[in-house]
C-alpha cells in the first residue's frame, strides 16, 4: 500500500522520516485510553529504537508484555515531540523472557514481579505451555499454593480465549478496530457466530459490508449457496439499487440481479429471498398484482412519511379553514403568487413550485411578511447551506439547514432533537428545495412537525434533478393529486431580460437553447463551441484567473465549475487536478492523504454528514490552515472554521469543479459547465436545466453542440421505483370509502 499520508514542509524537522514503517516491539504501559478507545496513547520497546511513544485506536487491547508488529507512521507533537501512529498490529505473546516477566505481572491477579521471575525462571521457554496446558505444575515454583493456582488458572484461560479470538479474527483480515467492535458486540460467542454465519457482520458491524463479509465467508469454506449469503446478497443488491433512488424493487428484477451477482441459481435465491424475509431484514408488498422489495429501513421511512402526510390531508378534509382573503403587502405579486400566499395560509399543506424568474423567492418573502404582520412564528428551511442563505438572504429572514433547523445530535449521529416526540414549535414552516429530499430526511423532517400546529409549505421545481439519496418525494407528492399545489409559470419581465432564465426554460419546454454570440453588458449566457479536455481545461482556467474577473467583475471565489461526472478525462477529478496546479501556489503547505494532495487555498467539498462537526454532505469552503506537526488542518465554511485531523481527509474532496447533483439547491454569481458527449450516460434534460439554473449572473456553457442536442432529446427522467404516490392515493380512497 502506498503512503496514506506524507507532507512537504521544509520546516519540518529531518529526523521525522516519511511514510510507512513497520515496528516489532514490545508493550511497555498504557499511559492514556480514552473512554471509547478510539484514541490510545501507549509506551512500547521497539527493536533498535528503545522506548517509543505510539499513538492510534484499540492499542489497549494488547497488554504489557505481549510483542506486536506496528504499521504506522512517524509524527512530531507540538508539545509531546516525536511520536509514532499506528494505523495497524497485530499482536502475540512475548517471546523473551524480559517480556514473559512484564506480561505475568501485569496481567496475572496476585503476581507480583517477583512471583513472575520464579515462574519464568522455572519453566523458561515453556512458560506458556505450562499455563495452558499443566497449570498443576505452578505448585514446583516455591511460594505459590492450591488457592492462588486455582486464581491464575481461571484467569489465564480466559484470557487466552480472548488472545485466540483476537488471532483468529485478525487472521481473517479484519482491523484490530473491526476486532474489538465484534468483540464487543458478541464477547465469547464472536468466533461460533462468525463461524456458523459471518454475514451477521454485515448488518450488525459499522464499516463491514457484504463484499467483505463475502470474503470472509470464502476464507472459512462457506458454500456459495449458503442461505445466509443468498439473504445478505439480496439485502445488498436492495441497498445498490437504492443508491440510483429507488426505495423498492419489483421483485422479478431484483431476484435476477442478486442471481446475477452471487452467480447462484433462482432456487438458491428463492431461499435466500424467505429467510431475509422471515428475519426482517426485507420487506415484501404486492401493488396492484406486482410484487416489490424493500430494504427494512427504507420501507420504514416510506411508512412513516405517509403516516405523518395523511395526517396533514385528513386535517384539512376533516376540518376546513373557512377561506380567509389575505391583505397583501406586495402590489406586484401575479394571480398564481396571490393564489399560493392564501394557501399557504388556509390549508396545512401546500406545495409551490415553478422554474427560473418566476417568482417563488418573492412569494415566500410575502408569507414571511404576512406572518410578522398578524404575529405568526415562522421558520424556513432548505436541504444545505447554500440553499438555506439564498433563501434567508431573499426573503429577508432566517433560513437554516434542515439539520439544524431540526437540531443534529452529536451524541447520536442521524438522529435530531426535533422528532416525533419533540416537535417543533412554530405557526408556519417554508422549506425551500424540496425536489432534493430523500425519503429518510423527508420522513425526519414531518415526523418533527405537529400539523395540528403548523402549517408547512413546500417550495420546489420539480423539473430539476431528484434528490440523491432514495426517493422521488416532491414528485410523488405532486403526482398524487392530494396536496394543494400552485404551479407559478409567468417569468417577471426582469427575469424575462436574462437568457440564463430563458434558456433554462426553453430547455425545461425540450427546445434547443438560444447559442448565439450576443455581444452587450447585459448577455449573461455564453456558449464556447468546445469539448476537448486538453484545450478546455487550460481555457477555464484562464477564464477563471483573468477573463471573468476582468469582464465581468466577479471574484474567482464566486465561479463555480459544474460537471455531469467526477471520472473520464472530462469528469471533475481531471479538472481538479490541473486546476488545483494551476490556480493554487504549489509550494504553500500541504499535505497528502493517500492518491490525494490538499494544499492551503484549495477550495473543498463536505461528502458526508459529520454529525459532532456540525458539518454535513455538501458543504463548501476553503482550507485556511495546515499544522502538518500536529497532523491536523482548518476549513473555513462561510466563517464556520472546523478542525480536522489529516486521516478525516477521507470526508473532503476538491470543489473547483464538483458535479451538478452536488450543485443541487446552490446558486453561484458565475457557473462554466462543461460537457462533452462522453458523458453521454447522463446527458439528461433536467441535468443540463439544473445546472443552468444555478447560474445567478453568469453561464458558460463550453461544450458541443451535440452533447447539447443529446439533452434535450432525453426528456425523460429515470424512473425510480417508489409507491409513496400509490400508498397516498390508497389510503385517501380507504378513508373515503
Amino acid at each position: 500500500m502506498s503512503d496514506l499520508f506524507t507532507y512537504q514542509n521544509d520546516d519540518e524537522p529531518e529526523d521525522i522520516p516519511l511514510g510507512k514503517h513497520t515496528l516489532y516491539a514490545s508493550v511497555l504501559r498504557h499511559l492514556f485510553v480514552s473512554d471509547d478507545n478510539s484514541y490510545c496513547v501507549t509506551k512500547i520497546f521497539a527493536d533498535e529504537l528503545g522506548e517509543v511513544t505510539a499513538v492510534g485506536e484499540m492499542l489497549s487491547t494488547a497488554s504489557p508484555g505481549q510483542e506486536m508488529e506496528a504499521t504506522g507512521q512517524w509524527i512530531k507533537h507540538k508539545q509531546y515531540g516525536r511520536q509514532f501512529r499506528i494505523d495497524s498490529f497485530t499482536i502475540k505473546l512475548p517471546s523473551s523472557e524480559e517480556g514473559m516477566i512484564r506480561y505475568l505481572s501485569e496481567n496475572l491477579p496476585g503476581i507480583g514481579r517477583k512471583t513472575a521471575e520464579s515462574i519464568v525462571k522455572h519453566f523458561g521457554s515453556k512458560t506458556f505451555d505450562v499455563l495452558d496446558n499443566y497449570t498443576s505444575r505452578l505448585k514446583e515454583v516455591p511460594g505459590i499454593g492450591k488457592k492462588r493456582i486455582d486464581e491464575i488458572s481461571s484467569t489465564w484461560e480466559y484470557g487466552n480465549q480472548e488472545r485466540n479470538l483476537k488471532v483468529f479474527l485478525q487472521g481473517l483480515g479484519l482491523t484490530a478496530r473491526q476486532c474489538s467492535l465484534i468483540m464487543e458486540q458478541y464477547g465469547d460467542r464472536s468466533a461460533a457466530i462468525i463461524k456458523d454465519n459471518p454475514y451477521i457482520l454485515a448488518e450488525s458491524i459499522r464499516g463491514i459490508g457484504f463484499i467483505q463479509a463475502d470474503k470472509l465467508a470464502q476464507n472459512l469454506g462457506i458454500e456459495a449457496t449458503n442461505p445466509f449469503r443468498t439473504a445478505s446478497g439480496i439485502v445488498h443488491t436492495v441497498k445498490v439499487q437504492s443508491q440510483d433512488g429507488h426505495t423498492c424493487m419489483p421483485r422479478e428484477f431484483l431476484l435476477n440481479k442478486a442471481s446475477e451477482m452471487l452467480k447462484v441459481d433462482t432456487a438458491n435465491i428463492l431461499e435466500g429471498l424467505q429467510r431475509a424475509i422471515k428475519d426482517g431484514s426485507i420487506i415484501e408488498e404486492v401493488h396492484q398484482e406486482m410484487s416489490y422489495l424493500y430494504e427494512r429501513h427504507l420501507h420504514n421511512d416510506e411508512e412513516s412519511l405517509l403516516d405523518h402526510l395523511l395526517g396533514f390531508i385528513k386535517l384539512d378534509k376533516q376540518y376546513p379553514h373557512a377561506q380567509s382573503e389575505v391583505d397583501f403587502l406586495n402590489s406586484e405579486l401575479n394571480t398564481e403568487q396571490k393564489q399560493a400566499v392564501n394557501t399557504s395560509f388556509n390549508k396545512r399543506l401546500s406545495i409551490i413550485t415553478g422554474g427560473p424568474g418566476v417568482g417563488k423567492t418573492t412569494t415566500v418573502k410575502e408569507i414571511v411578511q404576512q406572518s410578522r404582520k398578524h404575529g405568526k412564528k415562522i421558520k424556513l428551511a432548505a436541504p444545505t447551506g447554500r440553499a438555506a442563505q439564498r433563501l434567508g438572504e431573499a426573503s429577508g429572514a432566517r433560513a437554516l439547514t434542515i439539520h439544524r433547523l431540526l437540531m443534529s445530535d452529536s451524541e447520536s449521529e442521524g438522529e435530531f432533537v426535533f422528532n416525533e416526540y419533540k416537535k417543533l414549535k412554530c405557526d408556519i414552516l417554508v422549506v425551500d428545495e424540496v425536489s432534493m429530499l430523500d425519503i429518510s430526511l423527508a420522513r425526519k423532517l414531518f415526523a418533527a412537525i405537529d400539523h395540528n400546529e403548523t402549517h408547512l409549505v413546500l417550495v420546489g421545481d420539480p423539473d430539476q434533478l431528484p434528490s440523491v439519496g432514495p426517493g422521488f418525494v416532491l414528485n410523488d407528492l405532486i403526482e398524487s393529486q392530494l396536496i394543494p399545489l400552485t404551479a407559478l409559470h409567468q417569468v417577471f419581465r426582469q427575469a424575462s431580460s436574462s437568457r440564463i432564465i430563458t434558456n433554462a426554460h426553453r430547455i425545461n419546454l425540450g427546445q434547443e437553447p438560444d447559442l448565439r454570440q450576443i455581444e452587450g453588458d447585459h448577455n449573461d449566457f455564453y456558449f464556447i463551441h468546445q469539448d476537448d479536455p486538453e484545450k478546455l481545461f487550460p481555457m477555464i482556467s484562464k477564464m477563471i484567473k483573468e477573463r471573468i474577473p476582468q469582464k465581468f467583475d466577479i471574484s474567482a471565489k464566486d465561479i463555480q465549475i459544474l460537471m455531469p461526472m467526477n471520472r473520464g478525462k472530462c469528469g471533475c477529478e481531471a479538472l481538479n487536478l490541473y486546476l488545483q496546479e494551476d490556480l493554487n501556489d504549489i509550494h504553500k503547505k500541504q499535505f497528502n492523504f493517500g492518491k490525494s494532495r490538499f494544499i492551503l487555498g484549495d477550495r473543498v467539498i463536505q461528502t458526508v454528514n459529520n454529525y459532532t462537526k456540525k458539518v454535513f454532505n455538501g458543504d463548501m469552503g476553503y482550507i485556511v490552515d495546515i499544522y502538518n506537526e500536529e497532523k491536523s488542518f482548518i476549513i473555513d465554511f462561510d466563517g464556520l472554521q472546523v478542525s480536522y485531523d489529516f486521516e478525516e481527509a477521507e470526508q473532503i474532496r476538491l470543489a473547483y469543479a464538483i458535479t451538478i447533483h452536488k450543485s443541487q439547491g446552490s446558486e453561484f454569481p458565475a457557473v462554466i459547465v462543461p460537457m462533452n458527449t462522453s458523458h453521454y450516460i447522463m446527458l439528461k434534460k433536467n441535468l443540463l436545466y439544473t445546472a443552468i439554473t444555478r447560474a445567478k449572473e453568469l453561464l458558460v456553457l463550453c461544450s458541443s453542440r451535440q452533447a447539447i442536442s443529446q439533452c434535450i432529446a432525453n426528456k425523460g427522467m429515470s424512473k425510480r421505483f417508489t409507491l409513496l404516490k400509490y400508498k397516498l392515493q390508497i389510503s385517501q380512497i380507504t378513508t373515503c370509502q
